[in-house]
């Protein structure tokens, strides 16, 4: 996790993820093991990505599955 990163409360983080700077996990995520997000992206609330799956810049990430 790099600097300027916020992540909400609940958020589960897996190993082996990387989490670039200036970048805003919201409430509930679950970021897999490989998961990487770009320096500046945005993950909305309970998103749960995929084993190596790549948030990219400035990106919101679309697809929101809780549970």
């Amino acid at each position: 996790v790099h600097t300027e990163v916020a992540v909400g409360v609940g958020c589960i983080i897996s190993a082996g993820t990387i989490i670039n700077h200036n970048a805003v996990i919201g409430e509930g995520c679950h970021l897999n093991c490989g998961t990487i997000v770009g320096a500046r992206a945005i993950v909305p609330s309970c998103t749960k990505t995929d084993y190596g799956q790549i948030v990219r810049q400035i990106m919101v990430c679309e697809e929101n599955r809780s549970g």
